[in-house]
């Protein structure tokens, strides 16, 4: 398969499809977000909710170095954060919000790393798009926000690809 290069929001696209596509979640409950750590809301009913952000990346300069202006690597931080529903008043909030069956944040977190580990989106058809396979390279720690009754735990890959600098 072919390697091509990219424009972010083609990348960002790539990699919410196939979440959506893997974990069969609709539009609300995968979405692409600013700011990862803002609770969203979840429909009553709802099990989950997955936001996918771009983090801080970094240029390869030796890569850039004698590409001229048409190639351009960047190694970016790619955030994936999965929130829950969380009863604070059960005696064993940590236990359920960990485990739950289907909605546990380390069930979660593990679905998410099993979508995207060694992943390589296709923003065009039969093209692939990055230098090396997405990667898992940390996870947070899991977090309740008592307000929103949410827990969340965020997930962060690392993916290196080519700016497409040549089209419009």
């Amino acid at each position: 398969m072919a390697r091509t290069s990219a424009q972010p929001s083609e990348l960002l696209t790539a990699l919410v499809a196939k979440l959506r596509t893997d974990l069969d979640l609709g539009e609300r409950q995968c979405y692409q977000t600013w700011e990862p750590e803002v609770p969203p809301k979840i429909q009553r009913g709802g099990d989950y909710a997955v936001s996918v952000a771009f983090g801080e990346g970094s240029f390869d300069q030796s890569l850039f170095d004698g590409g001229g202006r048409g190639q351009l690597t960047e190694d970016m931080a790619i955030l994936v954060t999965a929130y829950s529903r969380v009863r604070l008043d059960s005696t064993d909030v940590a236990e359920q919000a960990f485990h739950e069956t289907e909605r546990g944040l380390f069930i979660l977190a593990r679905k998410i790393v099993k979508v995207f580990a060694a992943y390589d989106p296709e923003p065009a058809a039969g093209r692939t798009c990055l230098r090396e396979l997405l990667r898992p390279v940390r996870i947070g720690r899991p977090i309740v926000d008592k307000e929103s009754s949410l827990g969340s735990i965020s997930l962060q890959f690392i993916a290196s690809w080519d700016w497409d600098l040549t089209s419009a």
